[in-house]
């Protein structure tokens, strides 16, 4: 039984590791599940057998990383200070700036942002002092952060960790002034 889930681990891995390779040198549109399953080196059967499509490779490759990144965040209680947790954050998601950008580029934001709402949502819901408008404030930073996330990698990730956690960390602590809308 632990053989049979190594093998199908190391094969998702091949997997995803192929899609990310295609993805940096060709239009995600134009990758074929045959360019994927011989550049992994696995059979389309075990393609089919963890995977439904290209954007389902991507979908539960970002859903692992964030459970991962949710695991870490819960278990050293870095949700409980607002730097920790960004610098966990673009730590973690800076290794995969590539896979980002190519994401970006294949036009699958929404993926990458579903993915950091869903990772807000498990680390954050029920936790809020106000649980009426939680799953509001929960896409308000969000969003916010996939932005910044998303424009950090953009440019080449030339801030480093620390300086972008402490922006954000800042940000929703209060400590940077907004525009005066009064």
């Amino acid at each position: 039984m632990q053989k049979t889930k190594d093998h199908n681990r190391a094969a998702r891995e091949r997997i995803v590791a192929a899609l990310t390779e295609l993805m940096s040198t060709q239009d995600y549109a134009t990758i074929t599940i045959t360019q994927i399953t011989q550049k992994a080196g696995v059979s389309r059967m075990t393609y089919y057998r963890n995977y439904s499509s290209k954007e389902d490779i991507l979908r539960k490759f970002m859903d692992d990383v964030g459970d991962c990144i949710h695991a870490k965040i819960v278990d050293q209680v870095l949700h409980k200070d607002a730097y920790q947790y960004y610098y966990t954050l673009f730590e973690t998601l800076g290794e995969y700036a590539a896979l980002v950008n190519a994401s970006l580029t294949a036009g699958l934001d929404g993926l990458i942002l579903d993915c950091i709402s869903r990772n807000m949502d498990l680390t954050f819901l029920g936790t809020l002092e106000h649980p009426a408008a939680e799953k509001y404030l929960l896409r308000y930073h969000a969003g916010a952060f996939f932005h910044v996330f998303i424009e950090w990698t953009r440019s080449g990730k030339v801030e480093s960790c620390d300086q972008m956690a402490r922006l954000c960390a800042d940000a929703t602590m209060g400590k940077i002034d907004f525009p005066n809308f009064a």
